[in-house]
């Protein structure tokens, strides 16, 4: 296992190298985030002998999404990455390398989740997305998170339940953070400070449409330049986590 210069752990496949999954529920989604070893040949994902997709062999990291099969929900399914050859990437490493593979997703309807949302990649890990968010930041003290401005709005897979949002606002007015689930304020204001939190949000039925969820959230802008800084952002808070625990508890 090796890591980016950005900390994200991957590990490197060779030609015809093969990944086994554990046996998943009915419904369940499989998201891979894989790359190829730069050089001319493609890359084909194969599941269970049939190929789901093509990489091009310059084409850079892609996140591949499948359905299990109903036939391998209870026993575990075989994904091969077939490729013509390796690429090794320097004459001090003369490894065969085909495929890089970074995170694998495992979605299941109606179960729990837990995941960071500050890295993009992180993010696509869950099918969570972003709108109205910043680049990821280090906050001493409070760890890595992302800022949003005064609206951000946050979609991810969710259902009837509740949903846990780690937040907090490092500034020197109180953000006054509103948070809304469709038409509904569900939290706020909050007057988030310095600190993180975590603020609980109860997910009624309905409330989610065909298994995904909207949640916005509204704060009072705060801009660093009005200060003399050299920032010139609006920004509202700092977001890092998201959990959700289906009213079921996910039985």
């Amino acid at each position: 296992r090796e890591r980016t210069p950005e900390g994200r752990p991957f590990m490197w496949g060779a030609p015809r190298a093969e990944l086994l999954l554990p046996p998943a529920l009915p419904g369940s989604a499989v998201g891979l985030a894989i790359a190829p070893g730069p050089g001319d040949d493609p890359v084909r994902v194969i599941l269970e002998g049939e190929e789901i997709a093509t990489i091009d062999g310059f084409g850079g990291e892609l996140r591949v999404w499948f359905d299990v099969p109903s036939a391998f929900v209870d026993r575990p399914t075989r994904l091969v990455f077939e490729r013509a050859r390796g690429y090794p990437p320097s004459g001090e490493d003369s490894r065969p390398l085909a495929v890089q593979l970074f995170e694998v997703t495992v979605l299941s309807p109606g179960r729990p989740w837990t995941g960071s949302v500050v890295h993009r990649w992180q993010r696509e890990a869950r099918r969570v997305e972003l709108e109205g968010g910043f680049g990821a930041e280090n906050f001493p003290g409070a760890g890595d998170g992302v800022w949003v401005g005064p609206r951000a709005e946050l979609r991810m897979p969710a259902a009837e339940g509740q949903l846990a949002v780690r937040m907090w606002a490092p500034r020197p007015t109180p953000p006054r953070t509103v948070v809304r689930i469709g038409s509904r304020v569900a939290a706020g204001p909050l007057d988030l400070g310095p600190l993180p939190v975590v603020v609980e949000l109860a997910v009624l039925p309905g409330e989610a449409t065909d298994g995904r969820l909207s949640v916005v959230l509204e704060s009072e802008p705060y801009r660093p330049a009005d200060d003399g800084a050299a920032d010139p952002r609006a920004l509202g808070v700092v977001l890092s986590h998201v959990k959700f625990m289906p009213a079921n508890g996910g039985s």
